[in-house]
């Protein structure tokens, strides 16, 4: 849950900006616009950490975005000026890390339905823009429920993960060991269920 209150302080104050720099001038900043798209990418790292828990995975998406800040601001004129290949690659970015609510998870993660409904409203709004001037505040409105589905699956595996590594430490040890055996004995059986668990965590008990 933390990670992704980072992400969203990361990218709200350029997001702020740049629309308000719409708002009062009637048209986009090439600064700004790309400021915002850039902590956008930035705050899709910490979402690839919240949803994964995996550090290559957060990696992986942080190579992604680095890839798609070195073409938007030192690639050809073309790169720099077009805005729709940006946006669309954002989106694709969202989609990896989103993507370990399908590949790390036990079950199926019922929190996926309504993220990808806000996801395909928004992509619709955002890059189609099928009702004019109202496209883009519908698809700030679609981030609301967005954000509050993304969290919630967040803190659930966080707390999964909590409970697995407690049940996979603490209760084999419990069970084989009894009540009766000496220090020497659990602090063994402690350090070889810790060498298991970075091999492997089960997600539910």
């Amino acid at each position: 849950g933390f990670a992704l209150m980072v992400a969203w302080l990361i990218m709200i104050p350029t997001s702020t900006a740049n629309h308000l720099h719409c708002a009062f001038t009637g048209g986009h900043s090439k600064l700004l616009l790309k400021l915002d798209q850039s902590m956008l990418t930035a705050a899709a790292i910490f979402g690839a950490w919240a949803l994964s828990r995996s550090l290559p995975f957060a990696c992986f998406i942080a190579f992604q975005g680095l890839l798609m800040n070195g073409c938007m601001y030192f690639g050809s004129q073309a790169l720099q000026d077009h805005v729709t290949w940006r946006s669309e690659t954002i989106a694709c970015i969202a989609l990896g890390y989103l993507s370990p609510m399908v590949w790390s998870r036990e079950a199926l993660d019922p929190n996926i339905v309504p993220i990808l409904c806000c996801f395909i409203f928004g992509f619709i709004m955002a890059v189609q823009a099928p009702v004019g001037p109202f496209s883009h505040p519908l698809f700030h409105l679609a981030l609301i429920p967005y954000a509050y589905y993304t969290t919630r699956s967040a803190v659930t595996y966080e707390l999964s993960q909590e409970r697995a590594r407690s049940v996979w430490i603490e209760d084999p040890l419990d069970s084989e060991l009894g009540d009766d055996c000496s220090a020497s004995e659990r602090d063994e059986a402690l350090k070889e269920g810790a060498e298991d668990l970075c091999l492997h965590v089960p997600v539910t008990r």
